[in-house]
């Protein structure tokens, strides 16, 4: 690939840090598009970022944040207090908020905010699965 550049006053290290800068460009963004985030599907907790772990019982995996409290959630989730366990979840309207090709559904049976997951009869998080 070949760049001009038409500054007849710019230096040998201005167009360096340029051609740099216009190649990372797209990897940059590239890779916060790609950060994962709880409630994308997985299949190890490898694939969920950091402080993340997989939920390899759910169907397709399901990125999550255990030991959460109410402000350490990221933005897409909220924390939610099961049985058991707290977990940050994916916030959510409704059903097709959620991944509901692997049967997943906007929850409102546990807390205050809905989020995403298995229908309670499904779910073994909050005690009532299989």
């Amino acid at each position: 690939m070949r760049f001009v550049v038409a500054w007849s006053d710019t230096s040998v290290a201005d167009v360096s840090i340029y051609r740099a800068f216009v190649c990372l460009l797209p990897l940059l963004a590239l890779a916060s598009a790609c950060a994962p985030e709880v409630g994308d599907a997985c299949i190890s907790s490898a694939e969920c970022g950091a402080r993340q772990a997989c939920d390899t019982t759910a169907p397709g995996g399901y990125c999550l944040r255990f030991d959460c409290f109410d402000d350490a959630c990221p933005s897409e989730a909220v924390c939610v207090d099961f049985v058991d366990v707290n977990a940050c979840m994916r916030r959510c309207d409704q059903d097709k908020d959620c991944r509901d090709s692997d049967g997943y559904v906007c929850r409102r049976d546990v807390g205050n905010v809905p989020f995403c997951y298995l229908p309670m009869s499904e779910s073994a998080m909050d005690g009532s699965g299989q």
